[in-house]
């Protein structure tokens, strides 16, 4: 290490001492004193103390120093938090309008569908109206039915989904009469296809003094089919006969299922404008 001059080390100080360096220092020194005194052992003294001050200053700004590198390095680590902060928050927000986005097809989604549901809403209020507009028909026929057609005055059943009306016998009905009074309701005479059939229709006729109900058979030379329903079943309850023959048809060309209907004895024929027999009739 170099030595420093007397003289030297005697300007600085005087140089430091004129311009106040350590005026308000906490370690004050007799500087004016020492300048007046001339002694080497008390120069030596008071230069050590300058020393002794100085790196105790150089100490107190290293640890400033420090102190501020540690603030520094909170405000990165803030600021590297802040960051995942926003991050987070751009990221709610992003998924905040990709939900707004979702609701919004959900919202027009569900539009569409109450659309779609007041449009069959109003179908089905139609098809109410229809149906009211139908039934308000259907007593008008009756109506006329009851006022004009008093021969066709009877009652309903339903089997199997299917409605049949019945007429009671009284006397002069032809076939012809027969037949007219469904049409007016929209019906045709009654046709049997099945042993489930005839016995519903033989378990709700009355019995009584009666040739029978017609029935919508037309008949060649004793072999019958359905007028109406040429190629479905002809169900014929006399089981030893095939089909529509009928042996006692004696050459009529209509059929009536009688009054006193017993097993084995099947359809009669009847003369289609006979007006002296009492019948009745069945609609389906």
């Amino acid at each position: 290490m170099k030595s420093i001059s007397f003289f030297s080390l005697c300007l600085v100080l005087s140089v430091l001492y004129t311009q106040g360096a350590v005026t308000n220092s906490d370690y004050p020194l007799s500087t004016q004193s020492v300048m007046n005194d001339s002694s080497v052992d008390r120069l030596a003294a008071w230069a050590k103390a300058w020393i002794d001050v100085v790196s105790r200053e150089a100490i107190k700004a290293r640890m400033k120093d420090e102190n501020l590198t540690a603030e520094v390095q909170d405000l990165h680590s803030s600021d590297n938090n802040f960051e995942i902060v926003l991050q987070d928050v751009k990221q709610k927000v992003n998924n905040g309008i990709q939900t707004h986005t979702s609701l919004q097809a959900d919202n027009m989604a569900l539009s569409g569908k109450m659309t779609a549901l007041e449009r069959q809403v109003q179908q089905l209020q139609t098809s109410l109206q229809q149906f009211a507009n139908a039934v308000a028909d259907v007593d008008r026929h009756q109506n006329i039915l009851r006022d004009f057609h008093p021969e066709c005055t009877g009652w309903s059943v339903t089997y199997q989904n299917k409605e049949y009306h019945f007429v009671n016998p009284v006397k002069g009905t032809t076939h012809a009469t027969a037949r007219a009074c469904c049409h007016v309701m929209r019906k045709n005479l009654l046709a049997v296809n099945s042993a489930e059939e005839f016995n519903f229709i033989v378990a709700n006729i009355p019995r009584g003094a009666y040739s029978g109900y017609w029935l919508d058979a037309e008949c060649i030379n004793s072999s019958c089919t359905w007028k109406n329903s040429p190629g479905s079943s002809f169900y014929n309850p006399v089981t030893f006969q095939v089909g529509g023959s009928l042996d006692d048809n004696w050459g009529k060309r209509c059929l009536v299922l009688p009054y006193q209907y017993k097993p084995n004895q099947g359809y009669v024929g009847l003369d289609c404008t006979t007006t002296t027999e009492y019948t009745g009739f069945i609609c389906e």
